[in-house]
């Protein structure tokens, strides 16, 4: 028993370590990271979250009146904002402003890679970019578009603050952990997070993100995009925003649109599926897309599912 205890003793400390290690030499701040140039109808600006975190987010603007309404982004893990720069031109050309923020961790923002330690931490960085876009737009529907990790983020921010939406859109939202996640992995999970959050201690496949074989070699090449395993307390949060979800999906009043391809691996569509059953909107609508993987607007039939969304929108102003 004595031996045990030592050996447990050391595997904590090697945890504590590694994870400091890990985090002292990932984290970093974005004020003098540029993106891209500032032009009229682009901009990227820098917020801080309530823990000083620097947060990157970028804003794309009708050039014409009238102005139709306001879409914000929320990308999911292996992503970023500027990967949804083809979707944001091609609604700004429709008259929608369009808002997305590189996640903390991820990208152009700050924060140890891949790091979050909460959904509420998420939703509190999310309504950073909601309160900006309500306050240049005052007047103007404001919907959400959330992407898998995003579009849990998306759902809890939903529930939190359904007065600020005129309504929801889901992508191939991580609602449901999958099943080869089982009851003992989310209790190590847990204690490997209770002892060295920052640990890497979760992979993510994303072999099967999409179809087109240049999509998925421009994701493989893209610098912004982290392949470390993902930090404990990152799984942890994740799987407690799913349960949460779940609980309070009642909550969910808004119009909702919820997204998914028929072969996504990445996430079961059960829970998309479930989601749809128990929110408690009287305005929702399942969309599943025959043969698509998870990253629809990533998919050889991209131009399909943002038609789509464009006409949902246009419904729904």
């Amino acid at each position: 028993m004595h031996k045990l205890s030592q050996t447990l003793s050391k595997l904590a400390l090697a945890l504590i370590l590694l994870s400091f290690v890990a985090g002292a030499s990932a984290g970093k701040d974005c004020l003098n990271s540029m993106a891209a140039d500032t032009t009229p109808t682009f901009q990227s600006v820098v917020m801080r979250a309530s823990d000083g975190v620097c947060l990157r987010t970028f804003m794309w603007r009708p050039d014409r009146e009238p102005i139709r309404g306001v879409l914000v982004i929320t990308h999911g893990i292996r992503d970023h904002a500027l990967r949804y720069d083809g979707f944001a031109r091609l609604l700004s050309a429709q008259g929608y402003a369009v808002f997305a923020q590189d996640l903390r961790g991820h990208a152009h923002s700050g924060g140890e890679r891949q790091r979050f330690d909460s959904m509420q931490q998420m939703v509190a960085d999310a309504d950073l970019v909601v309160s900006s876009a309500r306050q240049q737009y005052p007047s103007l529907p404001l919907f959400l578009y959330g992407h898998s990790l995003g579009g849990l983020i998306t759902a809890e921010y939903t529930i939190a603050h359904s007065e600020h939406l005129r309504g929801v859109v889901l992508s191939g939202a991580a609602l449901m952990r999958p099943q080869s996640v089982g009851a003992v992995s989310v209790f190590f999970a847990r204690l490997v997070a209770s002892l060295a959050p920052g640990f890497r201690a979760v992979a993510v496949d994303d072999h099967e993100f999409s179809r087109d074989p240049v999509v998925m070699s421009a994701l493989a090449a893209d610098p912004l995009i982290s392949r470390d395993k993902l930090p404990a307390i990152t799984a942890v949060a994740s799987v407690d925003g799913m349960q949460d979800v779940q609980q309070k999906s009642a909550a969910i009043r808004v119009p909702i649109l919820i997204m998914y391809g028929t072969t996504d691996k990445v996430n079961p569509i059960a829970g998309s599926q479930a989601l749809m059953a128990s929110v408690g909107s009287t305005d929702k609508t399942l969309k599943p897309y025959e043969g698509l993987y998870h990253d629809l607007l990533h998919e050889p039939e991209h131009q399909l599912v943002a038609a789509d969304v464009i006409a949902w929108l246009n419904a729904h102003r």
